[in-house]
């Protein structure tokens, strides 16, 4: 379940109101498995008691993956998630006291816990009519349940979608794969060319995200596409705008300040990143503009626009989000956007941009700590560390050179560059591990900096593989 999903109003309203709560998942030997349960929502996550003694952990341990469905009348919500299980009896009794709180002053609340439900005729919520019911003190003496956590720190995973890697019926095989696994959102990369031949694939990024967006249900955006040389910062509105409109609440648009590689094609003067990065925010100005839905037009230093509009507008506009690691650009990203993407670095390098991100919005008048911080972590996993690094090397050498790439104009001059990459290259910019355990150490480090948002590209071909183990093993120890 997402976090994105709990924060729409509608299904927040009808799921704070006391009710009961279907709960499934599947036994040990695949069977459905399902019972009737308490909630709350605490922020991002819906707390949930586990009836049927220790069945529910020992089930849930083996696989976190869970649906739990709210009805009333006609009308109901089905939220998909994992869980994380509270395992200290004190940490347990205390989340059990803010869910027995929406019920215990209800007793047709308390009556109904004893009804069954078909799928699972032995599983009811256990009342003790002996005991005052009305205590919640001696309720929480009285249930010795562990508490479930859905939606907790891996709500904040998403999936970074590589198209410079993959096919588009690929990618969009894999994006299911992953949200399957419990990652939500999608990350889609815009390239017009791999970074070296080996990768082999480009696809159009808005084509492949419409396609992406109805086969998945969490945020996707681009990550990031330049707004000029190939297409006009207008086209970049009208197909955001059109994503938008199509999905609501869903899309935001990612921005940078391009590269080479993917803009060079169109011919013309490929500037120094300082006119480029002045190019970025003056199209910038030109897509809020184009938000607006008024007839506007813009006669700048780098771009003209004659007078027009946007005639397909959504109900919710995008947010802006734009990808730097420098504290310059990350000033302006917060004074002028919505929120930040960067790469993963030193902790001191992101805390600088943090630092100056704040700072940019502070003088905007705007709360930084409500503005996205989005992270894109670049990793290799496979079954063995011969494997993850072997990967690293044929599918992604790009990570291992330390120097800049955004004047490098083609394929084939990485694939020259790339010869020159050791292993040692990646140490401190790329995890290459088989190492399950060290993936989750390092994801929650960015987790405890303050990221909100952080999409995953495991470099192998292996990405089903890849984002199974992830679901099974990583993903339900992260915390928020």
């Amino acid at each position: 379940m997402s976090a994105e999903r709990l924060n729409d109003p509608a299904i927040r309203a009808f799921l704070e109101r006391p009710r009961f709560a279907t709960l499934s998942t599947v036994n040990a030997d695949g069977a459905p498995f399902s019972a009737v349960v308490w909630y709350a929502l605490e922020g991002d996550r819906i707390l949930f008691n586990s009836s049927n003694g220790r069945r529910w952990p020992a089930n849930l341990r083996r696989d976190p993956r869970v649906a739990l469905m709210v009805e009333e009348g006609y009308n109901y919500v089905q939220l998909v998630g994992r869980v994380h299980i509270i395992d200290d009896q004190e940490a347990a009794h205390a989340q059990m006291a803010k869910i027995t709180a929406r019920y215990i002053t209800k007793p047709e609340l308390l009556e109904a816990a004893h009804c069954r439900i078909p799928c699972a005729r032995a599983n009811r919520i256990r009342t003790h009519p002996e005991r005052d019911l009305h205590s919640r003190r001696t309720w929480g003496e009285a249930h010795r349940w562990s508490v479930l956590i859905m939606a907790s720190g891996a709500s904040k995973i998403g999936y970074a979608a590589m198209l410079e890697q993959f096919g588009p019926q690929e990618i969009v095989d894999f994006s299911v794969a992953a949200e399957r696994a419990g990652m939500s959102g999608i990350m889609a990369a815009d390239h017009f060319q791999p970074w070296v031949p080996e990768q082999g694939n480009a696809p159009f990024v808005w084509n492949v995200m419409t396609l992406l967006a109805e086969k998945t249900k969490g945020d996707i955006g681009p990550g990031v596409t330049c707004p000029g040389w190939r297409m006009h910062p207008a086209t970049v509105a009208q197909a955001s705008a059109t994503l938008a409109a199509m999905y609501p609440g869903r899309h935001w648009l990612g921005l940078g300040s391009g590269e080479a590689l993917n803009e060079h094609v169109v011919g013309g003067y490929w500037p120094e990143v300082g006119e480029r990065i002045a190019r970025m925010f003056e199209a910038i100005e030109i897509i809020r503009k184009l938000f607006t839905g008024k007839e506007v037009k813009h006669a700048g230093r780098w771009y003209q626009l004659e007078s027009t509009r946007l005639w397909t507008l959504p109900a919710e506009l995008p947010p802006i989000y734009v990808a730097t690691a420098g504290p310059i650009t990350a000033k302006k990203t917060g004074e002028l956007c919505d929120g930040i993407i960067t790469v993963g670095a030193a902790d001191e390098k992101i805390q600088t941009v943090f630092e100056k991100f704040a700072e940019g919005a502070r003088a905007a008048g705007k709360n930084p700590d409500a503005m996205p911080k989005i992270l894109q972590l670049h990793l290799s996993w496979a079954p063995t560390d011969e494997e993850a690094l072997k990967n690293a090397m044929r599918e992604w050498p790009n990570g291992g050179m330390k120097f800049p790439k955004q004047d490098i104009r083609n394929p084939a001059d990485f694939q020259q560059m790339a010869k020159l990459v050791r292993p040692e290259d990646f140490a401190g910019r790329m995890l290459i591990s088989s190492d399950l355990a060290a993936h989750q150490k390092t994801i929650q480090r960015y987790l405890d900096m303050g990221f909100d948002k952080i999409y995953l590209h495991n470099v192998g071909r292996n990405q089903v593989e890849w984002a199974e183990a992830f679901g099974r093993e990583v993903l339900p120890g992260l915390t928020a």
